[in-house]
């Protein structure tokens, strides 16, 4: 019936809906949104409807596909998977059979090691990524360096190989005179070429979780924390990005900042042709008093040692950080510190990435403000604007400022350290002999089971009257209790 009733108002002022529809298509976007269990959402709102039914026909038709080729994968997670492949990059320029061919190299890849790098602090020097085996895919170790026989744990896994088995050799789809034609994005002969997924953004990770000392959490600016093996990959998929790095005081509060052209020896490097939009940004963690202790002993990092002495020789020289204060706008170096002092937008409340905030001077530079470190914020483009409509904004001590609404009402905000503390992992206190355990294992422990009342007792706010010598209570020989005759109107307790 609804659907009828669209179709009699289409009909009946064609002009009035095509305006409508018009007006819809002015107020189409695209947003994200991040659950509690770390996942998220992608939404498109208000989009053409020709379009987006093209789309979804797209993607379904090559899961169909994928499922007929013989990938044991939920014909969901592969919708999926092409979905975001066709979003980020990974999968652009390929046509459905070579689409198809790379969900297939992706889903056998995912049956293999686990693709994280297991390159630790030690003696040993890290090799060169040409003289063997990628250490990433190659000879890893652990626990889970196998995903098993579930199609489900393949599925889950397909998505973080997807890149490598683009950049690898993928046959392209045949061409229409029988032969072997390249298709977009293909080298002569038929080999793909290309097609690396677009970066996360900026991801922020302490260096001793790279270097598996420890596995504390990361976090990708704007949409929160995530989980050192992920943070680890996502720092890999984005060597070819902007790496900087944060050194911080005790506190985690900011001390030195700047960039670092080294990276790890061995890790592979990502294709020189990324544009650098795509490249993404990398935030290397690390505080000042371990800084310190892996300078005096280089040679025990490995692999990191070139890095880590950039690092200390940058720490070393003066800080150009403000230069002219009478420039209108901020030099690299300054907003990039402004960015990484600030975390987020300075609003009170807002989480928008400081990298993709203004810079905003506290005193206004039409009015003789300095574009100095101690006169700039981070502020998103919403928040910026509040300034033209009569809000303020003041700074009471270095690293807070205070937002002032046009009714007076004040509102502080400092800014959060770079490092934050965390609580100590619990440690269950697990006996360390095995025969312990086996015995403790071997305890078996009977636990009565606790029955507050059975069906055959009255309920629980059941209040018994009172016997009165009208009423006689005889015994029930099947029932083997009292039983009682039915209360009258006035001896009737409310359940309650």
């Amino acid at each position: 019936m609804r659907e009828k009733i669209k179709r009699l108002l289409l009909a009946a002022d064609p002009g009035w809906a095509r305006r409508r529809y018009e007006r819809a298509l002015q107020r189409r976007r695209v947003e994200g949104m991040r659950h509690p269990d770390g996942t998220a959402t992608i939404t498109g709102h208000q989009l053409p409807v020709d379009q987006a039914a093209a789309a979804i026909s797209r993607v379904d038709a090559i899961a169909q596909k994928a499922k007929r080729a013989g990938l044991r994968v939920p014909i969901d997670h592969i919708r999926t998977d092409v979905f975001l492949g066709l979003l980020d990059g990974s999968l652009a320029g390929l046509d459905d059979g070579a689409i198809v061919a790379v969900l297939l190299q992706a889903a056998e890849a995912a049956f293999g090691e686990e693709d994280d790098y297991a390159d630790e602090v030690s003696d040993e020097a890290v090799h060169d990524a040409g003289s063997g085996p990628d250490p990433d895919t190659g000879s890893g170790s652990g626990s889970d360096a196998h995903a098993g026989s579930d199609p489900d744990a393949a599925a889950d896994v397909i998505s973080e190989t997807i890149d490598d088995a683009v950049s690898d050799t993928v046959p392209a789809a045949p061409g229409a005179h029988g032969g072997s034609a390249p298709s977009f994005g293909c080298a002569p002969g038929g080999r793909h070429s290309g097609g690396r997924r677009a970066a996360a953004g900026e991801v922020r990770v302490r260096v001793t979780t790279l270097v598996h000392l420890d596995d504390l959490p990361g976090e990708l600016a704007g949409w929160g924390p995530i989980h050192a093996h992920l943070a680890r990959r996502l720092v890999k998929q984005q060597i070819s990005g902007e790496w900087r790095f944060a050194v911080c005081d005790e506190d985690g509060r900011l001390v030195h900042a700047g960039i670092t052209g080294h990276r790890p020896e061995g890790w592979p490097r990502g294709p020189a042709s990324t544009p650098r939009s795509r490249r993404g940004i990398v935030e290397l963690q690390i505080p000042l008093s371990l800084l310190r202790r892996w300078q005096a002993d280089l040679p025990a990092l490995g692999g990191w040692a070139k890095l880590i002495a950039d690092i200390a020789r940058q720490l070393d020289l003066p800080a150009v950080r403000d230069g002219d204060a009478r420039r209108r706008f901020a030099h690299a170096a300054l907003r990039r510190w402004v960015q990484m002092r600030d975390r987020v937008c300075s609003a009170p409340g807002c989480r928008a990435p400081a990298g993709r905030s203004e810079i905003d001077h506290i005193s206004p530079y039409g009015q003789g403000g300095a574009t100095i470190a101690r006169n700039l914020e981070a502020a998103c483009a919403h928040d910026h604007g509040l300034r033209e409509h009569g809000w303020r904004v003041v700074q009471s001590v270095p690293g807070q400022v205070v937002w002032i609404s046009r009714l007076g009402h004040r509102y502080p905000v400092s800014s959060p350290p770079i490092i934050e503390p965390l609580p100590e992992p619990v440690i269950p206190d697990i006996p360390t002999g095995c025969e312990e355990v086996e015995a403790e294992a071997r305890v078996e422990v009977e636990v009565e089971p606790i029955v507050l009342f059975s069906a055959e007792d009255d309920p629980p706010w059941w209040e018994a009257p009172e016997p009165s010598p009208s009423t006689s209570s005889h015994a029930s020989p099947l029932l083997g209790r009292v039983e009682r005759p039915p209360p009258g109107p006035a001896d009737d307790v409310p359940p309650f």
